[in-house]
């Protein structure tokens, strides 16, 4: 196995670096809309929200009446759902479907592989289906897409910044990429499969892989650095304007350098299998109890610790609101700054593995009372 150095290449490095006055400069300032590498835009359009996987829809007014919302239940989504020009899509191993985000109806499904949602880009969702990347029309599920890859697509798309590339995971231990326009195919072999969403920011994706492996590549599939932290199942990486951040078993949860890969921080007490969000200042993972860290130490600067119930979901932030599911069916949402409870609702017998959150909805996966898999849409 090549060490982190010896990985390092040195176009990569100059590409990377070139990025370096474009960023905030400090991971404290809060993520806004001139954050290079992200869009938000309305909705939450992929597993992450955004490129990076930062699960932050700053813009989104959360919602904020949870006794004034309807309740609806649809089919399970394995790990998360999406929710982009009026669908609400959920993903299973076999179909996406696209419900009406306003009045709760089926709008079309068709055959799709895979456990992560679509990915929503310029009206078309992504979807893999063996080593096929298929594009639906988001209003009507027409194919309207469909590129090549040289063997089965295990992930939904990142999209590179400029919009022209998506690059996705592959069965047999590579992360590919491909141009929209041109469908021009790049591959990249690494250690140990990748499972889980790519993440990109302005001209660089980060990969993290089941054996412990973090990788940093450009949007053109030139190899950056690597680095192995000795972990296992890593979740999808957080993209933040100067670290990385990626959580996963047997102890991990780090920091690393977005240009170089070193650590900057690590904890071993906090390790867990839900992804991570981030709002700028604060990194939040929901392993037994929602912790909130800050990003330059850390440190834990809040915890959500109910009584008699447990975290184990992905958390989403929007707006100054963070909304994470518990184990006991209950949607919870916090105060941003201090973790306090704004609300609850009580909506099955179990929340996880994720939630999202955008202008006045909520969509949280779980169980019903029954303990059959459902998805919930909360909506005003």
């Amino acid at each position: 196995m090549p060490s982190r150095r010896r990985f390092l290449a040195a176009t990569g490095a100059s590409a990377l670096a070139a990025t370096a006055g474009c960023s905030l400069g400090d991971d404290g300032d809060e993520l806004g809309n001139d954050y290079p590498g992200v869009e938000f835009e309305d909705g939450w359009r992929s597993f992450g929200h955004d490129h990076a996987n930062t699960r932050f829809a700053r813009d989104a007014s959360p919602l904020a009446d949870p006794e004034a919302a309807s309740v609806t239940e649809r089919p399970p989504s394995w790990t998360g759902t999406t929710v982009a020009d009026d669908r609400v899509f959920v993903s299973d191993d076999e179909w996406v479907r696209a419900f009406d985000t306003a009045s709760g109806e089926l709008a079309w499904r068709a055959e799709t592989a895979g456990r992560f949602p679509p990915t929503v880009l310029d009206g078309v969702a992504y979807a893999p289906l063996g080593s096929e990347l298929r594009g639906f029309d988001v209003s009507s599920g027409e194919l309207v897409a469909s590129m090549q890859f040289p063997a089965e697509v295990v992930t939904p798309p990142a999209v590179s910044n400029e919009r022209r590339r998506l690059i996705v995971a592959l069965a047999d231990g590579r992360l590919a990429g491909i141009g929209r326009y041109d469908r021009d195919v790049w591959t990249q072999s690494v250690w140990g499969n990748v499972r889980t969403m790519p993440a990109t920011h302005i001209v660089v994706t980060a990969v993290a892989t089941v054996t412990g492996e973090v990788y940093m590549f450009t949007t053109d599939g030139t190899p950056v650095w690597r680095t192995n932290l000795g972990a296992r199942d890593l979740q999808p990486p957080v993209i933040g304007d100067e670290r990385v951040y990626v959580n996963g078993h047997y102890g991990t949860l780090a920091a690393l350098d977005r240009r170089t890969g070193e650590v900057v921080w690590e904890r071993d007490d906090v390790s867990g299998w839900r992804a991570l969000a981030l709002d700028g200042p604060r990194l939040y993972s929901g392993t037994g109890i929602l912790d909130a860290h800050n990003v330059e130490t850390g440190e834990v600067v809040w915890s959500y610790n109910p009584e008699n119930a447990t975290v184990r979901c992905a958390p989403a932030v929007a707006g100054d609101t963070v909304f994470v599911g518990r184990e006991d069916g209950v949607l919870a949402a916090l105060d941003r700054e201090s973790g306090d409870e704004k609300w609850t609702l009580p909506l099955g017998g179990y929340l996880g593995p994720s939630v999202v959150a955008t202008d006045g909805l909520v969509v949280a996966t779980g169980q019903d009372d029954g303990g059959t898999r459902t998805t919930f849409v909360v909506q005003s």
